[in-house]
């Protein structure tokens, strides 16, 4: 019977909710770095069902969480989890897993060799805050992204947080 069933999309539907509502907090965060505005959150894929007339027993999504320099990746994390967590406490009968996918450092300036004054001071400048050099990581992105990873400059970089999140139905047979 579908009424006995525990379905993961009703589930998956609190959680999405929550994240989404999360943009807006994520807004109010602002960089110092030109260029980057403030740390953003997306649901780029989403997969559960099998069928009309079966009630979904697992739904999976993947979330890019972007962080900005000025936020710690652990923190960011760590918040991430605990909004999904406790997104899905709120639905009975519903397990998760939460799995990182990638973690990059934020992005920072590249600094030209040799280097010039200003990036002598930016360098100066990132060091006093972070404690390091600039640095970042190339993540590709969609439309063309093995063309840009093959050619983009060292200092053109991005960054992200990735995260799988999976509701399953814990009387699944099938999750073994």
């Amino acid at each position: 019977m579908p009424e006995r069933g525990v379905d993961a999309l009703a589930a998956a539907n609190q959680i999405l909710t929550a994240l989404y509502a999360s943009r807006d907090t994520l807004k109010s965060r602002t960089s110092k770095t030109p260029g980057i505005t403030h740390p953003t959150l997306n649901v780029g894929l989403i997969a559960g069902g099998i069928n009309t007339n079966v009630v979904p027993d697992r739904v999976t999504f993947r979330i890019d969480r972007r962080i900005i320099p000025e936020e710690s990746p652990a923190a960011a994390e760590a918040e991430l989890r605990a909004l999904i967590e406790s997104a899905a406490a709120k639905c009975a009968g519903i397990t998760i897993e939460i799995r990182r996918l990638l973690l990059s450092l934020p992005l920072s300036l590249p600094m030209p060799e040799p280097p010039t004054p200003t990036s002598a001071w930016l360098a100066s400048q990132s060091r006093k805050r972070s404690g390091s050099a600039p640095t970042g990581v190339l993540l590709p992105t969609p439309a063309g992204a093995a063309d840009e990873l093959k050619s983009a400059p060292p200092g053109e970089r991005d960054s992200t947080w990735l995260a799988e999140s999976e509701l399953v139905d814990p009387g699944d047979e099938r999750r073994c």
